[in-house]
């Protein structure tokens, strides 16, 4: 879908759009501001005082935030106006730029802000979906506006991984061999250079090429994050295509059906369109963990382990699959109980004791979420987390992602070693601290412990506990 404004946007607005399916989007958006005073050396100073300072001058500036996701400049910086997916008279300077944001978005409304300084043009907005969520291509073939060094293009890829690029380009010698064209790269702010040292600021260079066309081609391996390309043109180059690769499915996490049978589906749900059925051992690509969605229910109507699903690939579709119905590499059982054996012998814990309480919170399950929101393998709740984050607390052992099998693991055990601690002498210590572990040291006398007066649920789980033989 495009958008023609063509409008001065004197003041902010938003424009809201709907999806009709999850999946990797690209989000083209095409504005010009007008830079202020026109004098080359003012507008080089003016660009690096807006640089150091995050400041916006005289120039005419927009920004654009997708979904309430503000756009920030690279390493860590706190600059908004001076983003590389923001436009900039100074960087600009008059001509139009293109930000191209590949976004991952849902089914459903999204809204586009615009937010201006000064009366930025703004031209349109375009909107697809990528057939493809490993690779963007884009056949472009255009040619940019005769002027020095401005901001042309920003690829702006948000919360995805970048494994590689490739840029093809054209780039000559003016008539009076007096000037040529010229394309700069730059990668989350890092000049690309070109391997002659001459012409180092500028990958694609007029008196190199002259005339013919160049391919950069670069193997990053960036996590995932935000990341910034951004194509700046001196005089006339000619962008012929961009192609930036996320990631093939081997190299990204793969996973195994483990039921007999499971299906995917469009949505985190078990009413939505089925794409397709899965069976036993069946391999998918991971594209992203833990949504979450509803929690199903077994034969006899009793909810499942967790309320999370998986966004996968699988046979050139993506869509949705229940975690209890898939093993991610790395994640299965056996992995998860040799990491609980390292961690109890690195806190002197007994390793039996460790294993059995991972094993009756979560049966091992990195997925697992309870009716009161505790995560992982081992069931860390919101309030624990909490006090795991606290550097204060004697048992501290961050935890960022509670379904992180390392974090639950270590987070889970460093909270158990201080409960045994806590017991230590008591002839029920272990009793003491998986009570404890369950419904909270508060709740633990300092006499004899009688089992019977705590919860079913807490009764099962030291029981369970004790009677492990994994």
């Amino acid at each position: 879908m495009k958008k023609e404004f063509k409008k001065e946007v004197e003041s902010s607005f938003s424009y809201s759009f709907e999806t009709d399916r999850e999946g990797l989007y690209t989000i083209s958006v095409k504005a010009s501001c007008k830079p202020g005073w026109r004098n080359k050396w003012w507008l080089w100073f003016k660009g690096k005082l807006e640089d150091i300072l995050d400041l916006h001058l005289d120039d005419e500036d927009l920004r654009v935030e997708i979904d309430n996701i503000k756009f920030r400049k690279p390493k860590n910086r706190q600059g908004l106006f001076n983003s590389p997916a923001a436009f900039s008279g100074t960087k600009t300077l008059g001509k139009t730029k293109t930000v191209v944001f590949l976004i991952y978005l849902t089914k459903g409304s999204h809204t586009i802000k615009f937010i201006p300084d000064g009366s930025p043009y703004l031209e349109s907005v375009e909107i697809k979906k990528l057939d493809n969520p490993q690779k963007f291509i884009a056949y472009l073939n255009t040619q940019a506006e005769n002027e020095n060094y401005y901001s042309w293009y920003t690829f702006a890829l948000v919360d995805l991984p970048l494994k590689t690029l490739f840029i093809i380009a054209q780039a000559g010698v003016k008539e009076d061999e007096k000037d040529d064209d010229d394309l700069k790269i730059l990668i989350n702010g890092e000049l690309q250079k070109n391997p002659q040292n001459r012409h180092k600021h500028s990958y694609f260079c007029g008196f190199t090429l002259k005339g013919r066309q160049e391919t950069f081609s670069k193997t990053l391996n960036l996590p995932k994050a935000t990341h910034y390309i951004e194509l700046f043109a001196d005089k006339t180059p000619v962008l012929k295509k961009v192609e930036i690769d996320f990631g093939t499915p081997s190299e990204q996490a793969q996973a195994k059906v483990v039921w007999d049978k499971t299906n995917l589906r469009r949505e985190s749900n078990t009413t939505s369109d089925i794409l397709a059925q899965l069976s036993q051992s069946d391999v998918v690509v991971v594209l992203e963990k833990a949504i979450k969605g509803e929690r199903p229910k077994n034969k006899e109507g009793e909810p499942l382990f967790s309320d999370r699903w998986h966004r996968v690939y699988y046979k050139g579709m993506e869509g949705y699959i229940y975690s209890e119905a898939l093993e991610i590499e790395g994640e299965d059982k056996e992995t998860i109980k040799k990491l609980i054996i390292q961690k109890a012998e690195e806190l002197s814990l007994d390793s039996s004791i460790a294993l059995g309480l991972g094993w009756c919170e979560s049966r091992f399950f990195p997925y697992a979420v309870s009716k009161d929101e505790a995560k992982g393998i081992f069931q860390l709740s919101p309030d624990l987390i909490a006090d795991l984050n606290n550097k204060n607390k004697p048992f501290y052992s961050p935890v960022k992602d509670p379904f992180n099998i390392k974090e639950s693991i270590a987070g889970g055990l460093s909270y158990f070693k201080w409960l045994c601690e806590k017991y230590k002498g008591d002839p029920q210590q272990f009793e003491k601290a998986i009570v404890a572990y369950n419904a909270g040291p508060g709740n633990v006398p300092q006499g004899r412990l009688d089992l019977s007066l705590y919860e079913i649920q807490t009764q099962k789980l030291v029981s369970c506990v004790k009677s492990y033989e994994g």
